[in-house]
């Protein structure tokens, strides 16, 4: 039986808050996340660009 894969992969990413030590600046609020909107555009007009991940 095939499995649909947008029904277990989201069509953008979930947006959360980066976990860094106290003392550390950040996003105060979910409303100052930027978009995935943002991040797809500028990668659209990149020339070049690098991807990382990490395995956690």
């Amino acid at each position: 039986m095939a499995v649909d894969a947008s029904a277990r992969f989201p069509s953008e990413p979930r947006a959360s808050r980066l976990r860094l030590p106290p003392g550390y600046a950040g996003a105060a609020t979910q409303e100052a996340i930027l978009p995935w909107q943002h991040a797809e555009e500028r990668l659209e007009r990149a020339r070049n660009y690098w991807l990382a991940t990490t395995h956690p």
